[in-house]
């Protein structure tokens, strides 16, 4: 297991006979973080768990990887995860959020893969691959999926036969329309397959190569480039809205009827975004003027939201976690964040983050909402 960088600097990545081109690079850049004004104090009062390791709530900024594409011969590409082999080494980028089961491999030692032995179906051509682990979750299906088209040349997608997506996505046959992208050209795989491809595009990451949520501002583009395909319907959607998660399994916020409830006297409409498909879900957050809501997948639509857009995020202390925090300063909306406890054991133990309960002060939330309106209207 090894990452695609270090495979192709075993060799020259330019000699006709490498296994792996870098055929494209974007630029590393600064992102800029405001400051917490409501938040901040919070993480002077209570002990919090942020995610990923090395996240701050004290951050000013950070600075990007420069995401690459590659070209690969000969790879061997394994499930909806998109796993990849090139010669003997498995490439670790694409591993991410992959669940060895369902992808398919087995861990052998503290660093070794191994795939499944079934004979890959050979796919003679070029294939760009947007397959993604756990794209059944829609930030992933979205951002590790679908948005990584941002980082690739119109000239290398149009030399490409086709374009792998993963099966079973959430909302992947919308993403791939609003992306352009002809059904003729889209190749859905499924769990169980495996292909020898002859010439496989792999854009890396738009948000870091090591578990980061560091997003590159090329993002803004791809989510821009959606939008525009969305038209129509943004009057009828309510201006100020709260992101409801009652019908949610993790991360269960007990009192988030007293919240719905109280934040109603400020205006703010509850929607269910799994009562939404993708198109109403981009005019939902493109009308949008001020979005209150739990951390949660469908945060990834403040892509689509319009600079100046007020964001407040509601956090448990258990799991805190920066990454729709960065997609606003990409987007220049107004970030921050509101954070209530676990009711549930979890410091210092073993647990799972996500299955842990949690209250927060509605009197805490109206306030900070009704600062944050204020201050973008001043």
């Amino acid at each position: 297991m090894r990452d695609l960088r270090d495979i192709a600097a075993d060799g020259n990545m330019h000699a006709p006979d490498s296994r792996v081109h870098r055929v494209h690079s974007v630029p590393r850049a600064r992102v800029n973080l405001p400051p917490l004004a409501i938040g901040a104090p919070y993480f002077a009062r209570l002990q919090v768990s942020e995610h990923p390791g090395g996240s701050s709530f004290r951050s000013d900024g950070y600075v990007t990887e420069a995401p690459s594409v590659f070209v690969v011969r000969d790879a061997v590409v394994q499930s909806s995860a998109g796993v990849v082999r090139v010669g003997s080494d498995v490439v670790r980028q694409s591993l991410a959020h992959t669940d060895p089961g369902r992808a398919g491999y087995a861990r052998i030692g503290a660093d070794g893969i191994a795939l499944r032995a079934a004979p890959p179906v050979h796919l003679a051509g070029t294939y760009v691959s947007l397959l993604a682990g756990n794209a059944h979750n829609y930030f992933h299906a979205l951002i590790d999926s679908i948005m990584r088209l941002a980082i690739v040349p119109d000239m290398v997608l149009g030399a490409a036969d086709a374009v792998l997506l993963p099966a079973n996505a959430a909302g992947q046959e919308a993403f791939a329309r609003l992306m352009d992208l002809p059904a003729r050209v889209c190749r859905v795989v499924g769990d169980d397959e495996t292909f020898l491809v002859d010439r496989l595009v792999l854009p890396e990451s738009v948000h870091g190569l090591h578990g980061e949520t560091r997003f590159h501002p090329r993002v803004a583009a791809g989510f821009e480039r959606m939008s525009a395909q969305v038209v129509g319907g943004g009057d009828a959607m309510p201006k100020r809205i709260y992101i409801d998660r009652r019908g949610a399994r993790l991360r269960p916020l007990l009192n988030e009827g007293d919240v719905v409830t109280r934040l109603g006297a400020l205006g703010f409409v509850p929607v269910r975004l799994e009562s939404l498909g993708v198109a109403d879900q981009i005019r939902l957050f493109r009308g949008a003027d001020a979005i209150v809501a739990p951390h949660g997948a469908g945060l990834a639509n403040l892509g689509f939201c319009r600079p100046g857009c007020v964001v407040l995020e509601l956090f448990m202390d258990a799991y805190v976690n920066w990454c729709f925090r960065h997609i606003s300063a990409v987007r220049a909306l107004r970030y921050d964040c509101v954070v209530g406890q676990s009711i549930d054991p979890w410091i210092d133990r073993p647990v799972n983050m996500h299955a842990l309960r949690w209250l927060v002060s509605p009197d805490e939330v109206v306030e900070a909402a009704s600062c944050v309106l204020a201050q973008a209207s001043a």
